[in-house]
């Protein structure tokens, strides 16, 4: 019995030891992918799923800036100024108050417009995601921007 127990303990850590190894090459190299994609923007922060924000997630931060850039890496980036965050149960009486259903504005000038689309947008303090924006006006501030965060 004593060798039997020796032997499945030895091999239960040796194949724990195997499964472990190749999952932590993997997350080493995913770090490194994610920190290289941030530092080229000139941020901490690496990208950031859009499952893992939510309203409080950026209701702190307004009128703060964000810097946004195109996904197809064309040269210049636009600096929007984060301008309102409301839950999506504040304007539509049929939706659920939720953490998960809510709208960004966002404000950016008026020289530098930005069509519908994805864009990559960074924050010192949330890091990098990408958003899909509507332009849906203009004030005295500049263009308008909404996104619309439904799950």
């Amino acid at each position: 019995m004593r060798s039997r127990r020796n032997f499945l303990l030895a091999s239960g850590g040796l194949a724990a030891t195997v499964l472990l190894v190749p999952g932590t090459a993997r997350a080493e190299k995913q770090s490194t992918v994610r920190k290289s994609r941030s530092e080229d923007l000139g941020f901490k922060r690496g990208p950031v799923s859009l499952y893992d924000v939510n309203y409080h997630t950026f209701i702190g931060h307004v009128n703060t800036p964000f810097t946004v850039s195109s996904l197809a890496n064309t040269p210049g980036a636009a600096l929007l100024q984060l301008a309102k965050v409301q839950r999506l149960s504040e304007v539509s009486p049929t939706a659920v108050s939720s953490d998960t259903q809510f709208s960004l504005i966002f404000v950016g000038r008026s020289e530098q417009p930005l069509q519908q689309g994805m864009y990559r947008f960074a924050h010192g303090a949330i890091g990098t995601l990408e958003i899909f924006i509507v332009p849906v006006g203009h004030d005295n501030r500049g263009r308008i921007y909404e996104a619309i965060f439904n799950r």
